[in-house]
């Protein structure tokens, strides 16, 4: 399996980190002048700041993700009630999440939308791959796949 972006990072950092202290060992035993010892250490100490700047950041965007995830598998497992307690701001939002090419009125029909929304052709695609899973046993009735 390859290798996370995150976990990438990770191990070039902990690569930096020992050719520093190497760096540093080969130094205090004077086999490395200091005129070049100085500009190498510089240049492995901004490597290694940048990296763990950019593994903040990552974790960040992580955190950010999984909180976003959460909140909308919360609100996503009761729409009626969102939808109930949101303002005129927060409903035109979700319209155009849910129905992106709009909402439509059908007078002969008397019907809204009779068009399916982005989002439930999402989910109808989920419960197509679903489709041939078998009920587990022990539920009655045990449906076929």
């Amino acid at each position: 399996m390859p290798l996370s972006s995150g976990e990438h990072k990770t191990l070039t950092l902990e690569k930096l980190r020992a050719s520093k202290k190497k760096l540093l060992t080969v130094f205090l035993d004077g086999k490395v002048p200091e005129d070049d010892y100085t500009p190498a250490n510089a240049d492995f100490s901004r490597q290694i700041a940048d990296l763990e700047r950019q593994l903040v950041e990552l974790s960040n965007i992580n955190a950010s993700t999984e909180s976003f995830v959460a909140f909308a598998e919360l609100h996503l497992a009761n729409l009626h009630d969102l939808w109930l307690g949101a303002d005129d701001d927060q409903r035109r939002r979700v319209q155009t999440i849910l129905f992106r090419d709009g909402l439509e009125y059908v007078p002969k029909t008397k019907s809204l939308n009779y068009a399916k929304s982005t989002f439930f052709n999402v989910l109808e695609k989920i419960n197509q791959e679903n489709l041939w899973l078998a009920s587990p046993t022990g539920f009655e009735p045990v449906l076929s796949p």
